[in-house]
């Protein structure tokens, strides 16, 4: 059994762990309230994009392109694909990487797919391409998804933007959207995959991928609901709003991303102040026991050596 001092020690340690852990918690708490903000205000943003770009897209179907937009609506087989893994860069925030990443594991083939992540959005199709023989790039968010790849991935790495996933912004997102936009447009990828965490709530982040481009048509016709008069013309339009949707979505993963990683770290430090909670009420009993037992013993002997006297 543990001493007196040794458990004072533990008692001392856990007490420390605790504030540690619930500061975490508060800080975590407080970004995560900053992140689900910046998606609230960039949701309507994008169902209105979705719906102009499908307005645009109705509008110049069957038209003659011009060389600017053909690149973006002419449809080309699918032999080299651009995907953007989007992790975090520090730890203890439960399982929000440990997840994604087998996920994407499965998806590129280092492990056996299941049943769970063949239904969560997009990995199957994802899988199926890459199985049929389509070559890919994987660029990274976040260190812990660049560590798990750069030596099992070597074939498919591509760059790694070290900073973005800590600063969220449209400024981070530019360089992402901007690599994976030249290298669709030189030919060197036929679609834009992003990989990441949706956020649902600080308890739940489920992976997903989404395919950024092409788009997949608007199934009713978005158009034919509403008549719109487009000034510029719809196809020089569409040419400039297809990067900028791009470089959007990406942003927006970038906020999925750093709101799930602070709701994970959030639920993951509220656990661990607990579990220290109960820790330290443990070791506190163990103590008052150990105590307890030291006093009796020594009023045994007290008594035992006044008998002996007698």
């Amino acid at each position: 059994m543990p001493t007196i001092k040794e458990l004072t020690g533990k008692l001392k340690n856990l007490q420390n762990t605790k504030k540690i852990t619930a500061a975490m918690k508060m800080v975590a708490a407080s970004k995560l309230r900053r992140s689900q903000e910046a998606i609230e205000r960039t949701r309507p943003y994008r169902s209105e994009l979705t719906k102009l770009l499908a307005d645009l897209q109705a509008q110049v179907k069957g038209e003659d392109l011009p060389d600017d937009l053909s690149p973006w609506l002419v449809a080309r087989p699918v032999r080299h694909i651009s995907i953007v893994l989007f992790t975090s860069d520090k730890g203890l925030c439960g399982a929000f990487n440990n997840v994604l990443i087998r996920s994407f594991e499965r998806v590129v083939g280092l492990r056996p797919m299941d049943s769970s992540t063949a239904a969560r959005e997009g990995f199957s199709e994802l899988q199926k391409k890459i199985a049929e023989g389509a070559g890919f790039t994987v660029h990274f968010v976040g260190r812990r998804g660049y560590d798990a790849f750069r030596s099992r991935l070597s074939h498919a790495m591509g760059e790694w933007f070290s900073h973005a996933a800590a600063r969220p912004s449209l400024a981070e997102a530019r360089p992402i959207a901007e690599r994976v936009i030249t290298d669709f447009l030189s030919g060197k990828s036929d679609e834009i995959w992003l990989v990441d965490n949706r956020f649902q709530s600080a308890l739940t982040q489920i992976p997903q991928a989404i395919k950024v481009f092409p788009s997949a048509p608007v199934e009713g016709g978005v158009a034919t609901t509403r008549p719109v008069l487009f000034d510029p013309p719809p196809a020089e339009l569409l040419s400039r709003l297809i990067p900028q949707s791009i470089r959007f979505l990406v942003l927006n993963a970038l906020l999925e991303n750093a709101a799930g990683e602070h709701g994970a770290r959030m639920t993951a430090m509220d656990n661990a102040t607990r579990n220290t909670q109960e820790m330290i009420d443990k070791y506190t009993l163990q103590k008052n026991r150990a105590r307890q037992a030291m006093i009796t013993k020594e009023l045994i002997e007290i008594i035992s050596g006044a008998e002996s006297i007698k």
